[in-house]
């Protein structure tokens, strides 16, 4: 059985370039179109809580925003050169929300055969926990996490 299609999520964490790079491997070997995607999450409540006490104590906190826009621009970067250096088909898109729930829609949408994510930047989350929530919630395929 051959692949037709393979979405990879990356998040700019150097486990997150390893699967970019198995997921580059796997497109080259088996001819098929790589989607890159990178999810930017929703303002996190930690932030808005700090925030909110800044406020009120009259401090300014710095918004979170830039912070993850300059991730973005350089995860989409990497990723361009990655595909372009490789010479397959291949997109990078760049999305907001709950990584799971992106990956997963963006998998229906593309008709993935296969899901590749690697480590993610959250402290308190794992990649075995991403991996779960694809599997159990929203996807009935195959998930590796390099």
């Amino acid at each position: 059985m051959s692949m037709r299609s393979i979405v990879v999520g990356v998040d700019g964490s150097e486990k997150s370039y390893r699967a970019l790079a198995f997921s580059i491997g796997l497109a080259q070997r088996e001819s098929a179109a790589l989607t890159v995607c990178h999810v930017r999450p929703y303002a996190q409540w930690t932030t808005l809580l700090l925030s909110s006490v800044a406020a009120v104590g009259g401090m300014t906190v710095p918004p979170a925003e830039p912070v993850e826009t300059a991730v973005a621009h350089e995860v989409t970067a990497a990723a361009a050169d990655a595909i372009a250096g490789a010479g397959i088909d291949g997109h990078v898109l760049v999305s907001t929300g709950d990584p799971a729930t992106e990956l997963a829609r963006l998998a229906r949408r593309r008709c993935a055969d296969i899901v590749v994510i690697g480590h993610t930047r959250r402290l308190r989350s794992r990649p075995a926990d991403l991996a779960r929530r694809l599997t159990n919630g929203f996807l009935h395929g195959l998930v590796i996490t390099p």
